[in-house]
């Protein structure tokens, strides 16, 4: 028997038009965490370079399975309506715990197999995030 995802990845969501709710049907969460490095070359007699970084990136992507009855989540709602919406990941029960701000939803791609399995990849954008320290 598999692993309840919420005991492993408890994530909150919390938006004017959904409200604030813990997800429970979140398969797997992934955080990238990027910045643009650049090398400038400076005119000068020993051609050194330097490094020149860009604004920080991160995005997520979730891996959703949509529920039949209640809808936990409107992604598609979120995307259409171009909402921004916060995130609170913890990483593992009593974990690591990050408030990503300013979110909005990037692209959805929805999957499903003979089996019956259904699926979404939610890609979320994030404006800043911060770390929580209680």
């Amino acid at each position: 028997m598999g692993r309840d995802v919420v005991d492993i990845i408890p994530i909150r969501l919390s938006s004017d038009s959904q409200g604030e709710k813990e997800l429970g049907y979140v398969e797997s969460a992934k955080m990238e965490y990027t910045a643009p490095v650049n090398r400038v070359n400076l005119m000068n007699t020993q051609r050194s370079s330097v490094f020149q970084t860009g604004p920080e990136d991160p995005s997520a992507t979730l891996t959703y399975v949509p529920e039949l009855l209640l809808r936990e989540v409107n992604w598609f709602s979120l995307w259409r309506a171009k909402e921004s919406f916060e995130i609170v990941f913890e990483y593992g029960v009593g974990g690591l715990r990050e408030k990503a701000q300013r979110c909005r939803v990037e692209s959805i791609s929805a999957n499903a197999s003979a089996e019956g399995d259904a699926r979404q990849e939610v890609a979320i954008k994030i404006g800043k995030i911060v770390e929580i320290l209680e």
